[in-house]
């Protein structure tokens, strides 16, 4: 199967206006090496930290907070549709 059916007119422009730019992948993938071990790294810090009944509390006065500042109809957590 031919790789440019695969992507929209669109996106296949995008792709050769970054090609044609002079753009190279490899390079900022090795120019980004540092803040991608560093992403990654607080993402499986993130996923690995357990739900705790303080985080439920803390989150549920935010949305009260800002539900309190909101007008009546316009609730974003505590109205119901």
């Amino acid at each position: 199967m031919d790789k440019s059916t695969l992507i929209s007119p669109e996106q296949q422009s995008r792709n050769d206006h970054i090609l044609d730019s002079g753009w190279d992948r490899e390079e900022q993938l090795k120019t980004n090496q540092k803040a991608m071990k560093l992403l990654k790294a607080m993402i499986e810090r993130n996923q690995s930290k357990k739900t705790t009944e303080e985080d439920l509390r803390f989150w549920q006065f935010v949305y009260e907070t800002i539900d309190s500042h909101r007008p009546m109809g316009q609730k974003l957590f505590s109205e119901k549709s």
